[in-house]
């Protein structure tokens, strides 16, 4: 699903878990301690997917873009495209012992890369989103001294009028 909505909450979820492995000795254990990152989000509009407006969902991340600039925040309102899992760790060996289970089932489509953010007027899009940006867009130039950009694209200002005939194009095709 595709949804537009606000971020009314971020934690970090700290899992531990063994798995079987004779990697070390014979009916051994191999221990895990994967750290999550989560989002409750408030459905704004939905886009696409069985999300309804007014719905609060939690999003769980195994990656968080920590730059400041790109990164989710909490209050700002963001166009999160979500996929579903069944919610359990995704582990080769059986899980003996230990949580065995996510947070949540729902995960961000595209972990490593900045959310498009609702602004005044229109939406942030990261450069990588082509077919939303026309000619009408403006490229938005971040001049910030000392601090390196890990996100090595641009980003675009995109007035409300284009995104919004450009993504039911994008989700209907």
């Amino acid at each position: 699903g595709v949804i537009e909505g606000e971020i009314l909450d971020i934690w970090v979820n700290h899992y531990e878990y063994a798995t079987a492995s004779d990697k070390f000795e014979p009916g051994g254990r191999l221990y895990h301690k994967p750290t999550t990152v989560a989002y409750k989000i408030r459905v704004d509009k939905v886009l696409a997917g069985v999300f309804h407006v007014g719905d609060e969902i939690t999003v769980e991340d195994y990656n968080y873009v920590f730059d400041s600039i790109v990164s989710i925040k909490k209050g700002s309102s963001y166009v999160i495209p979500i996929g579903k899992v069944d919610g359990k760790f995704c582990e080769p060996d059986e899980i003996v012992e230990g949580d065995t289970c996510l947070e949540s089932c729902y995960y961000t489509i595209y972990q490593f890369h900045p959310q498009i953010e609702r602004v005044d007027g229109g939406y942030i899009v990261p450069s990588d989103w082509e077919t939303l940006i026309t000619d009408e867009c403006t490229e938005i130039i971040m001049d910030i001294e000392g601090e390196e950009i890990p996100y090595p694209g641009s980003l675009y200002y995109v007035p409300d009028s284009v995104f919004n005939d450009r993504i039911t194009h994008i989700i209907q095709s």
